[in-house]
């Protein structure tokens, strides 16, 4: 699960920067078929980073291997320049991910239950586990869904428990696989306002979509990844103009244009 860290920073306070990165990671499945080729990327914990492609480019698979989910056939990753391999127990406390499919991370049969799973299971002074909560509470906007089952929760609101449940014991680096599935307008907008938020706290953040026109106004980075390589990994507006070159569609309008956050 992602939220099995005990550590990270008091509710208000900034996280620490550092990054992620992998260097040659390839990733070969039992039939022999090449998932992941030669992936090469720096991700520091300051940057909004979006991964596009098209389905079976690698991108989920990539995601899986920056949470140590899988290992790979060659290359590795790296957290603040030393092998996940060696930090495993640790690596929640930096690097967490929510998945497309939200609801399997959802835990405890109330809202605020939940959110204090991960940091009551390692250890955390309930008095500080419960300020945590009721601050994670407010600062996603579900005060008023705070005992319910999390299960009566609007899609939008659903994906914005698993963030939390990721962020409240310290990830400094959160993956979102496909956030914007299945939301409408405001549930879009929900989700980017709570990535926002964690940005501006100094949370890194990579959004896995293929709906650009949603979030990429907001990145720092496009990355394209093809066939299992990173084929672009630029400023948005320039690596925006490579779309078709890999049977992608490019947004309409400008870059500016691309968010759907009001």
């Amino acid at each position: 699960m992602n939220r099995e860290s005990p550590a990270g920073p008091p509710p208000d306070g900034r996280r620490p920067r550092g990054y992620l990165s992998c260097e040659k990671l390839s990733h070969r499945f039992a039939n022999g078929v090449l998932g992941l080729c030669d992936v090469s990327l720096h991700l520091p914990f300051d940057e909004l980073v979006v991964v596009t492609g098209l389905n079976g480019a690698g991108k989920s698979l990539l995601a899986r291997h920056l949470v140590g989910l899988v290992r790979p056939s060659s290359g590795r990753v790296l957290l603040n320049g030393i092998d996940i391999r060696r930090v495993e127990g640790r690596l929640h406390q930096h690097v967490g991910m929510v998945f497309q499919d939200a609801e399997h991370q959802i835990i405890g049969q109330t809202v605020r239950e939940d959110l204090g799973f991960g940091p009551i299971h390692h250890g955390m002074p309930r008095i500080e586990v419960d300020a945590r909560v009721e601050w994670m509470i407010r600062h996603i906007g579900l005060e008023d869904r705070a005992d319910a089952d999390p299960h009566t929760l609007s899609g939008g609101e659903l994906r914005r428990l698993a963030v939390a449940g990721v962020v409240i014991t310290g990830a400094q680096y959160v993956i979102l696989d496909e956030p914007f599935s299945s939301l409408d307008p405001s549930g879009v907008r929900d989700v980017l306002d709570v990535m926002l938020n964690l940005r501006g706290q100094g949370c890194g953040i990579m959004v896995i979509t293929h709906e650009l026109e949603k979030v990429l106004a907001h990145a720092d980075r496009l990355v394209i990844l093809h066939r299992g390589r990173v084929e672009e990994d630029g400023h948005p507006e320039s690596a925006l103009e490579q779309l078709p070159r890999f049977e992608l569609r490019r947004p309409p309008g400008s870059l500016e244009d691309m968010t759907w956050r009001e």
